[in-house]
């Protein structure tokens, strides 16, 4: 019995439907039971490559990937799609080829992904896989930290503020600080704050009808009296509070004017003390404006960990200090052919202020009126999947 029943679940498994990609119809319900075929960039987990059943499809090669996953891959592409021959290739040398096929002998491509981040030199006309670079960081865990970031900002909206609508956020509003630091400091002013701070609104879903909306209905309408009245008996235990503070200062007044001889002594040090309670005010404000500026940081301190990992405790060096030690790999000359044509790809490299960010790092560690160049791929989505078919026809 024990083996009857083991068989037919088994079958029943196999037999189940299993949805993929867009099939799924509302993904944050059941994200926590979804799989994916990756482990970080590396296709790992080939029974779930098995269900994507694309008519066309081109796979791109990360650096370092290991034969073993390869020649798992390539077994499943001849075996099971059936495919005539496979061209394997790296995603950010097919955008530097598209983007700067003139001058793409010598360049320092800047490799932005969804889990993981490439600095590739290029010398020569040839890769050097030796002094590549990878760091752990890329787009997802840009929006995941901004998520994290907004749930914790607003507790009340945690359910609201999903991976989906994150992701959203990221691409429509993040953006890179040209100088962090710096920009921090402006937010502290009240009159930035009010100029650049953002709203969002999150979706609104109304009530169904029937019965059970009603009976939501009347809820909402006793909540709201029962917070009226709270708000009205809060209101008044405040006031009796105010007054009761304000008999008080009088008596202390009436007996700290007994104490002193005369009443120019009394308001002398009236005075004095009216000095300190405006310097303990000032402060005060201070570190309230303090505390309102972080509360707006999220668009651009979630981008900031690409530069700076020990903000969400990652142990890595970011984009700059990891670009610098590739440079100091190579003698001043080749530094010199490399820094003239800094390439940026990725999908991260969309958000605004990449390029300025990336020309302020370079200003600040390569040589006294040196020479540098930092370029932008055009179309970051498609053109690698462009070039590789062009690459392939040619082939």
């Amino acid at each position: 019995m024990e083996l009857g029943c083991e068989k037919h679940l088994l079958s029943l498994i196999m037999e189940s439907e299993v949805q993929v990609g867009n099939d799924i119809a509302n993904v944050e319900a059941v994200r926590w039971l979804l799989k994916t075929q990756f482990d970080r960039n590396v296709v790992t987990h080939f029974d779930i490559q098995v269900h994507f059943t694309c008519s066309s499809f081109k796979l791109m090669k990360v650096i370092g990937n290991p034969s073993y996953y390869r020649q798992n891959m390539s077994e499943l592409l001849f075996e099971h799609y059936h495919v005539p021959q496979v061209l394997y290739g790296i995603d950010a040398l097919f955008s530097l080829h598209h983007n700067c096929s003139k001058k793409s002998e010598n360049a320092m491509v800047l490799s932005f992904g969804h889990h993981t981040t490439h600095i590739i030199p290029v010398l020569n006309g040839r890769v050097d896989i030796e002094n590549a670079k990878r760091i752990s960081l890329g787009g997802n865990n840009i929006t995941t930290y901004l998520q994290r970031l907004l749930q914790l900002k607003h507790p009340h909206l945690t359910a609201a503020v999903t991976l989906s609508r994150a992701e959203h956020l990221v691409h429509q509003h993040c953006y890179i600080a040209e100088n962090y630091a710096d920009e921090l400091e402006k937010w502290a002013g009240v009159d930035y704050f009010d100029e650049h701070c953002r709203q969002v609104q999150l979706p609104y879903n109304m009530t169904s009808s029937g019965s059970v909306g009603s009976g939501v209905g009347k809820m909402d309408i006793c909540f709201n009296i029962v917070k009226r009245v709270q708000e009205s008996i809060a209101k008044k235990k405040q006031d009796t509070l105010a007054d009761d503070e304000e008999k008080l200062q009088q008596l202390i007044s009436i007996q700290e004017l007994l104490e002193y001889e005369d009443e120019a002594t009394f308001q002398e040090s009236q005075f004095s003390d009216s000095e300190l309670d405006d310097a303990d005010y000032a402060e005060e404000g201070e570190e309230m404006e303090e505390i309102i500026a972080e509360f707006e940081r999220e668009f651009k301190k979630a981008p900031e960990i690409l530069f700076q990992p020990s903000i969400i405790g990652v142990e890595q060096a970011g984009v700059a200090e990891t670009l610098e030690f590739v440079f100091s790999r190579y003698t001043k000359e080749q530094q010199s052919f490399l820094a003239q044509n800094v390439f940026v790809t990725g999908s991260p490299a969309q958000l605004p202020g990449v390029r300025e960010r990336l020309c302020a790092e370079l200003l600040a560690m390569r040589p006294f009126q040196s020479l540098f160049s930092v370029t932008l791929a055009m179309t970051v989505f498609f053109e690698e999947l462009v070039s590789a078919g062009f690459g392939f026809c040619q082939k």
